[in-house]
């Protein structure tokens, strides 16, 4: 009787032992089979073509996820998006064009003005002003930064800008517009001017009276 129990005890040990053996060698190799189920956010990176696309332009981007991401990368916010409306902020397609008739050199120094514009808006923190001339999902984007910033002080200064008009396409009802912006900003009065490169996509309906709107905003890399 005495042997048995004495049997039992060690089988019991042993598979106590066993237990905690695969345990610590499960923790040094990388942990259950449920980890990373919750652990860091990672995009999949799908490109939401329903929502209106957008990239937090500098200087206001900082210090968001977007501000930190490769250039190139799209975020999508949350919003009504407007139905199969392609505002994502990239270079126009080939099949994209420039009407021979549309005013391209107003246009470009409009879409310059809208550029000083919002760096000014955003420095004194006119949430008003730039809700005038970007898109509801725009501007839901901006304000989320805004939020982010607080009550950090902000001066932004445009030491040089030029503007492109790279193509014009009509999608259901609305034109698109897409502009290349090129220059300097100057952010910090101790550090030089940091050159950019981003692509704005502007958006109006085709018909009526309505002026444009910003609806996505991406950084290209600049080297």
């Amino acid at each position: 009787m005495m042997g048995s129990l004495l049997l039992v005890g060690l089988l019991v040990m042993a598979g106590l032992f066993i237990w905690r053996m695969l345990r610590r060698n499960a923790m040094a190799t990388g942990a259950p089979a449920h980890a990373g189920a919750a652990g860091g956010y990672r995009s999949s990176g799908a490109f939401e073509r329903e929502r209106a696309v957008v990239e937090p332009i500098r200087p206001y981007a900082a210090p968001t996820p977007s501000r930190d991401a490769a250039p190139g990368t799209t975020y999508s916010v949350t919003g009504d998006p407007i139905p199969s409306l392609d505002t994502s902020a990239r270079a126009p397609a080939p099949t994209w064009s420039i009407p021979p008739d549309f005013d391209v050199a107003g246009f470009v120094r409009s879409a310059k003005v809208h550029f000083v514009r919002l760096q000014a808006a955003w420095d004194a923190g006119d949430l008003n002003d730039i809700r005038d001339f970007t898109t509801p999902e725009m501007f839901a984007e901006i304000k989320m930064d805004f939020t982010e910033r607080g009550e950090t002080p902000n001066r932004t200064e445009v030491e040089s800008l030029e503007a492109e008009l790279l193509g014009i396409e009509q999608q259901n009802g609305h034109v698109v517009a897409s502009v290349r912006f090129t220059g300097a900003l100057k952010e910090h009065a101790d550090r030089p001017a940091e050159p950019f490169v981003e692509v704005w996509n502007l958006v109006k309906p085709r018909s009526g009276r309505d002026g444009w709107l910003l609806a996505g905003i991406q950084q290209v890399a600049t080297n």
